[in-house]
């Protein structure tokens, strides 16, 4: 969805609202960003945007002002952040370590674990870890999800099929 989008839906609903009786001289559009953290700068610039987008199309609807509330979503502060560069790496103790092409320009996360590796995250999305001495991402481990992962215990897998025909 791009951003244009995002704002005319916010709006239009905000002017849904004129639907009921209502005594309101303004009509309040709330925006939860990431206004601390390591995605600060996204934040302000989706408040910019939203700004912006304001003040080029009017701030009225139904003759009533349109007022943009915006909450921090409180990021985490624990993060070091750093930018996927245009060959889609990260700058890392000296060295450079390989995220993804896809990436690039955009920023991602690494926070430290207790055994010292840092776990690399797009935003709430975990990319991978980077070992304590190591020099390249790594596939995260697993974890496990009760039966979701767990095929043979579901009534409905091939291999309960099976045994119960046999």
């Amino acid at each position: 969805m791009t951003f244009t989008r995002l704002v005319a839906s916010c709006l239009i609903t905000a002017a849904c609202a004129f639907a009921t009786p209502s005594f309101a001289q303004n009509v309040k559009v709330g925006l939860i960003l990431p206004m601390t953290g390591p995605f600060t700068s996204t934040g302000k610039q989706l408040v910019a945007g939203a700004r912006l987008y304001m003040q080029l199309k009017g701030d009225t609807v139904a003759g009533k002002k349109i007022e943009l509330v915006v909450k921090d979503d409180t990021g985490s502060r624990d993060h070091v952040v750093r930018r996927v560069r245009l060959n889609g790496e990260i700058r890392w103790r000296g060295g450079t370590v390989y995220i993804s092409e896809a990436l690039i320009g955009e920023p991602i996360g690494l926070m430290q674990e207790d055994d010292g590796s840092w776990s690399v995250f797009y935003d709430p999305i975990r990319l991978g870890v980077i070992a304590h001495d190591g020099d390249r991402l790594r596939k995260p481990k697993h974890q496990t999800r009760g039966r979701v992962d767990n095929a043979s215990v579901l009534p409905t897998s091939p291999q309960v099929q099976q045994q119960q025909q046999t």
